[in-house]
């Protein structure tokens, strides 16, 4: 419409991004565990065999410099959501728009966004390697993604004891290197920066894993309930 546009770019440690991005391609019918997903993606560093889309969204550096490009730096806005609360995001794109900030936060909660367990995520990889090749796309995103991903994911709330994905230690220096080298050539880009850039650059704490895979009943149940809602909606069952 002839306005000028805005590009922003939101941004977070590659470290934390890892466990929820390997999820992500968990709901696109992925069969391989988090480790070896991990040995993959940085085995060649910009490339991935398993998941080639992964390094053209999480090089934060050459991301931002594209956009740069595209669009010029001065249009451009990085924003580092590390070390602030779940509102930062909405209250950043607000003031962009120059609007009331509670129009967005108020929002917020409209869904669950939240990772899987460890044994939620080995569920759905164990279930890919079964079914994903039985089935077209459409019933995939039927049963699988719209039914026991999101029904496990949207339809409780862990409990404190069950065990998260774990980052081994060699994949968190990993990141940390690449972190180091995406904050520099974003510095170098001549974008907006809200935020710290350091703070993707910080090598994360060692994480606990190893740990007993048991899927509580109540995750079974979300997850077959929610795939039976939908088959049926969809005139599967």
């Amino acid at each position: 419409g002839g306005r000028p546009a805005r590009v922003v770019v939101p941004l977070l440690n590659l470290g934390r991004l890892l466990p929820s991005s390997c999820q992500q391609y968990l709901k696109y019918g992925l069969t391989t565990d988090y480790e070896p997903w991990l040995r993959d993606v940085f085995e060649t560093p910009g490339s991935s065999r398993m998941t080639p889309t992964f390094w053209k969204r999480q090089a934060h550096g050459a991301v931002v410099q594209r956009w740069a490009a595209a669009a010029g730096g001065d249009r451009v806005t990085a924003i580092v959501l590390e070390d602030v609360d779940r509102s930062a995001m909405f209250m950043i794109f607000a003031e962009l728009l120059g609007i009331d900030p509670q129009i967005l936060v108020s929002r917020m909660d409209l869904t669950s966004n939240r990772s899987m367990t460890a044994a939620e995520a080995e569920l759905l990889v164990r279930l890919n390697a079964k079914v994903k090749k039985q089935m077209d796309w459409t019933e995939y995103v039927t049963v699988i993604r719209r039914g026991v991903a999101k029904g496990m994911v949207e339809g409780r709330e862990p409990e404190s004891d069950e065990a998260r994905v774990a980052t081994p230690a060699w994949a968190l220096d990993a990141a940390a290197v690449e972190g180091g080298q995406a904050a520099e050539m974003i510095r170098a880009s001549g974008v907006h920066v809200v935020g710290e850039l350091d703070a993707l650059t910080l090598r994360l704490p060692d994480e606990v894993g190893d740990v007993p895979m048991q899927l509580p009943i109540d995750a079974a149940v979300a997850a077959l309930r929610s795939a039976v809602s939908v088959s049926s909606a969809d005139g599967r069952a």
